[in-house]
């Protein structure tokens, strides 16, 4: 299902400072997604010539404090105090003007460490259907799994007309994250997901790593904490889905997300194109990572490298390993989708991998702490 929403399928966090680069349409883009971020009561600031109104500009950025409030950045703004991007986002117009650069990420600012590059792709209100759509589509495809200078890869490519009242026609991606936090926590004593841990909570901590690895799509699947967890979960780019069922046990939160990825994806709106062919919108990821809405100490790189890894070999599971020991999150590929909707009580996709450890890929760390899931109050120690 894609989003409707640009800041949604841009994938930005709060706290984000977001870079648009590109040579079409970047500054339309840019104040769409002010207005809707103001629109929700969370107003960014503002670096760049003629911003919204009511949206403050980025003077002196950097030194002050800003929480968790969005940066919206135009390349060539010249604000030399604003941050080092989070989120850089090349703009590209469709159809391509005549003389067009023939790499159309070219040129892009120099990517610190950790930074995501989500490209998109713009269509023209009169070039929105029929051919001009699926040549937009093609383009898209081709800038997937794109390695880029820093470690950045491309794991998300949005389409968007932004003459459209609705301007998000599609995101592309290779692969999605679940992020199973169903669970009432017993051991812990309370919710531990929304327990304080270095200035957020542990959910928002444990969310970081799938965001912040530029993938297709998150989605949290909730459960004992629903009502809880709703609130804090509509400030993020993921989508939300309760599991009534979870006092089964993990594998029905599992089922659930699964079945949300596969069942529930739909064409955006008007995104059908000619002949039938289903829309931009419409597109089940090619693998799935899974991960635990209780590990706040997993870095964006270990989710990074398992889609590095499966994007190379296409191996049907790949699980991070310290010293020979398999850990969590564990990726799994879109052919095992289909018994992933069958797996029964607490153990997740356990036997799943066993049943494909002879096949599965191994990417091995070094950090044992990365991996830590949290238990109890003294583990957050």
């Amino acid at each position: 299902m894609a989003p409707d929403l640009l800041w949604r399928a841009l994938g930005i966090c709060p706290g984000d400072v977001v870079v648009f680069t590109g040579d079409r349409e970047k500054t339309a883009l840019a104040q769409r997604v002010a207005e809707e971020l103001a629109a929700e009561g969370r107003p960014p600031v503002w670096a760049g010539p003629g911003g919204p109104a009511g949206i403050p500009p980025a003077q002196a950025v950097a030194r002050e404090p800003r929480e968790d409030r969005v940066v919206l950045v135009e390349d060539e703004a010249g604000q030399g105090e604003v941050p080092a991007p989070d989120l850089v986002v090349p703009v590209i117009g469709q159809p391509a003007p005549a003389g067009r650069p023939g790499d159309p990420l070219q040129g892009l600012p120099a990517l610190p460490p950790g930074a995501r590059v989500v490209p998109v792709v713009t269509l023209s209100g009169g070039a929105a259907t029929g051919a001009a759509l699926a040549a937009a589509r093609a383009a898209a495809r081709s800038l997937l799994g794109r390695e880029l200078p820093g470690g950045a890869r491309v794991g998300r490519v949005v389409l968007a007309d932004l003459r459209a009242p609705a301007p998000v026609r599609g995101v592309l991606g290779e692969a999605a994250a679940l992020v199973l936090a169903g669970g009432a926590g017993r051991r812990f004593g309370a919710n531990k997901l929304l327990h304080p841990w270095a200035g957020s909570t542990v959910l928002e901590a444990s969310l970081r790593a799938p965001l912040r690895a530029g993938l297709k799509e998150v989605v949290v699947v909730t459960g004992a904490y629903h009502q809880e967890l709703a609130p804090l979960l509509a400030r993020y780019p993921v989508r939300v889905v309760p599991n009534p069922e979870w006092p089964e046990g993990m594998a029905s939160s599992l089922r659930a997300g699964i079945r949300a990825l596969v069942e529930e994806e739909a064409p955006a709106a008007g995104a059908a194109l000619a002949g039938g062919e289903p829309g931009v919108g419409r597109q089940v990821p090619g693998a799935v990572v899974v991960c635990l809405g209780d590990m706040p100490f997993l870095p964006p790189a270990v989710v990074t490298e398992l889609v590095r890894a499966w994007a190379r070999t296409r191996a049907p599971v790949v699980a991070p390993v310290v010293g020979g020991a398999r850990r969590n999150p564990v990726l799994f590929d879109r052919a095992l989708l289909p018994l992933l909707r069958q797996v029964r009580g607490d153990e997740g996709g356990r036997s799943v991998v066993q049943r494909y450890r002879e096949a599965m890929v191994q990417v091995p760390f070094s950090e044992e702490g990365w991996f830590r899931a949290v238990a109890g109050p003294a583990d957050l120690g």
